[in-house]
This record gives C-alpha cells, sequence and structure tokens, in this order.
C-alpha cells in the first residue's frame, strides 16, 4: 500500500463511506447495513448501487478530479437506490420510480437543476438594470443598482406567494477553503438577507492535497459554501459574490498603493470593512422599499429544501474588528455600485472586475 495510487484510492473509499455513514444516520437513524465500497474504471456512469452483491460503486476518475460536492451527491443517490432495495424492499418499480422519487425527496435531493431553466422576464430585467449600472455618472449608476434591488425584491415576494413552479436547486458558490475569512462569512450574509438564497456551510476535502495526521496521510479538509434558491437566484448569488469578491481585491490594491502600504496586513480588515459599507448600502434600500410595503419574509419552499438536505444546523456569527484599514473599506463599500451584466448561460464565465 507504499504506491501513492493505492494510498489514494484507499484514502478516496474512507472517504466515500464517510459521507454514507453521514447520510445514514441523519436520514435513516442508521437504517442501513454498510456495503462494499468501490472504485471502478469507467465513463458511462458516476456511481452504481448492485443489490446482488451490495456494492456501491463510484467512478475512480470522477472522484479523484470532480468537485467533492457533486461525489458527495451522487453517494447520496446510490444510498437511496440502497434503502429502496434493502429497507423499503420496493421489486416491481424502474429503478427511478415513485419509491426512489419519494426517498430523494426526504433526503432533500429533488430540487430542480439550474440548468436549462428558461430565463425569468424579471431576470432579463434585472439584467439590463446592472448594466445601466456601469454608467461613468454615480447618480445614475446608483439608481440603476436600486431599482435592480426593487425589481428582485418585487419578484421574489410574488415568488413567496405563488410558490412558483420554476422549483429550487442547491448551488456550491466560491472555493473550498480550510479557513473562510470574515469578509467572505459577511459576503455570504448578504446574499441571504438581500438575494433571496439561504447559505449552508458544508464540510468538503480537497483530493489533490494530502496531509499528515495523527493517524496517517489523510486528505486536506475544507469547507465550502452550499446556497439554496430558485435557478434565477442562485445565478445572481454567485455573480454577486465573484463581482463583490474581484471588485474587492482592486479597490485594496488601489488602497494600498495610495496609502504606500507594502504586504497584505490589512487587507482583511479592509474587505470586511468594504463587505459592512455594501450591506448598509442594500440596508437602506430595503428599508425604502418597506415604506412602499415591500418586505420580503422567505421562501417557505427554501426553507423546506435546507431543512430537508440539512436536518441538524448549528448557526454561527461572524465578528470584525474596526481597525483603520476597515473603516476605509467601509467608506469604499458604501459606494460600491454592481454592475455589468451577469453572465450568459452556457459560457465559462470569466473573472467580473469593477
Amino acid at each position: 500500500m507504499n504506491d501513492p495510487e493505492s494510498l489514494r484510492d484507499r484514502l478516496l473509499l474512507d472517504e466515500v463511506g464517510k459521507v454514507w455513514r453521514d447520510a445514514n444516520w441523519r436520514w435513516f437513524r442508521q437504517a442501513l447495513t454498510p456495503p462494499v465500497f468501490q472504485l471502478v474504471d469507467t465513463t458511462t456512469t458516476l456511481g452504481s448501487w448492485r443489490a446482488a452483491d451490495r456494492t456501491l460503486s463510484i467512478a475512480r476518475a470522477f472522484a479523484r478530479t470532480a468537485d467533492w460536492a457533486r461525489v458527495v451527491e451522487v453517494v447520496h443517490h446510490e444510498l437511496a437506490h440502497q434503502y429502496v432495495a434493502e429497507i423499503l424492499k420496493v421489486e416491481h418499480e424502474t429503478d427511478h420510480g415513485p419509491t426512489f422519487r419519494e426517498v430523494l425527496a426526504r433526503m432533500g435531493r429533488d430540487g430542480a437543476g439550474d440548468d436549462g431553466v428558461p430565463e425569468s422576464p424579471a431576470l432579463a430585467k434585472v439584467r439590463k438594470l446592472f448594466a445601466l449600472a456601469g454608467s461613468t455618472n454615480s447618480h445614475e449608476a446608483q439608481a440603476a443598482m436600486n431599482a435592480a434591488h426593487r425589481l428582485m425584491l418585487a419578484h421574489n415576494i410574488d415568488l413567496g406567494r405563488t410558490r412558483a413552479a420554476s422549483g429550487y436547486a442547491a448551488r456550491t458558490i466560491g472555493p473550498a477553503r480550510t479557513r473562510h475569512d470574515a469578509w467572505e462569512k459577511l459576503l455570504f450574509g448578504i446574499l441571504s438577507t438581500h438575494f433571496f438564497v439561504r447559505v449552508v456551510w458544508v464540510p468538503s476535502i480537497d483530493t489533490a492535497t494530502l496531509v499528515q495526521r495523527r493517524g496517517g496521510a489523510a486528505f486536506a479538509r475544507r469547507t465550502i459554501a452550499e446556497c439554496v434558491g430558485t435557478p434565477a437566484n442562485l445565478e445572481i448569488a454567485e455573480w454577486v459574490y465573484t463581482f463583490v469578491g474581484d471588485t474587492g481585491a482592486r479597490l485594496w490594491r488601489e488602497h494600498r498603493k495610495a496609502h504606500g502600504l507594502t504586504g497584505d496586513r490589512h487587507r482583511r480588515g479592509f474587505l470586511s470593512g468594504l463587505v459592512v459599507g455594501f450591506r448598509q448600502q442594500l440596508d437602506e434600500s430595503a428599508a425604502r422599499c418597506a415604506q412602499e410595503g415591500l418586505v420580503w419574509v422567505g421562501d417557505p419552499g427554501i426553507d423546506d429544501l435546507v431543512s430537508r438536505r440539512h436536518p441538524r444546523l448549528v448557526r454561527t456569527k461572524v465578528r470584525v474588528a474596526g481597525s483603520e484599514a476597515y473603516h476605509h473599506g467601509k467608506h469604499a463599500g458604501r459606494k460600491l455600485v454592481l454592475h455589468k451584466p451577469i453572465r450568459e448561460r452556457g459560457t465559462g464565465g470569466g473573472q467580473l472586475t469593477g
């Protein structure tokens, strides 16, 4: 087992087993008996469940290279097949028949995918308003961003009332990290408060990085943000995350140069201030909308999907210190204007900068 590839495969199987055990405990009160876990060399399927020999298989290349969130989804999918076969003992339905779909729904894996969904007229209007927010006239730019925010608020209030049939989806946004800085957590808080998604921090691993722990080699552990919402709102939330992150990096470089600073010692404080200042802008916009009677009180459909996907959640708070760099960043955030269209569907999506 000294061969690096054999070691990597063994660790992958260990991680697949951990995902399986967590799911068995989370949704099925440990009703299932562990199967045989196997990595297979195939390009035709990502995973499979074979009842005859009680084997749960995952494609080796997929497990090694895919985002870990996708691997977790496949393990959950195959575990649902196992539950239908071994606990419910359903024999006269197709593999993806009604009982299987009910089990997926119990696990919160029934949300609509966020690809191939037609763009709503409201999102098309939001695109145009964000494009207008690129105006060199600061007043026009601010007015366009406020109008986009108001339109999104009105649209999502209507969505909550009608329980729109567009469905909900889950998408990981941003990179998996060992530690997420306060500014990034604050930014995801903005997405939850003002951009109509719910954010849950979920565990992940980096299958390309091995570290030495007390028990031997292991993959580096990470966390990543999983966002839940309508496909349109997930699209906007991902764009806002990228825009603010990229623009914040540019503004920090400009601030460092203007003040003759070296290194990035105060970068985190500046970025935290930037996000807090931006949040204050959005809070004020929401307060003006509230005076018109436009108040978003949440979407039960999103809350339901989150509670099924994550039955046991722990809430955390983020605290930041008010350094000089923080206050400079906060001033910049008060003037930050979202602009440029959201990336077109089906494109790779480049880095957006302010």
